[in-house]
């Protein structure tokens, strides 16, 4: 990751490109992408979250057009 951030910091994209939209995002996400990579029980994937809840969600969208 040191090396990624070493290169992201080394460009100077200009204008709005998505390049250089993609630049300033990983540059704002840095602190919490640090963050993240110090806890090891953090999971990289939100998927088992989202699977959780999915029912409630589908349940409620259900009931709201049925009334």
């Amino acid at each position: 990751m040191d090396s990624f951030w070493e290169w992201v910091e080394k460009q100077n994209p200009l204008g709005e490109s998505k390049f250089s939209k993609a630049v300033n995002y990983a540059l704002n996400q840095k602190p919490y992408m640090k963050n993240y990579l110090t806890d090891g029980r953090c999971s990289i994937s939100n998927n088992a979250a989202e699977r959780a809840v999915k029912s409630y969600v589908m349940e409620r969208a259900f009931y709201s057009t049925v009334q």
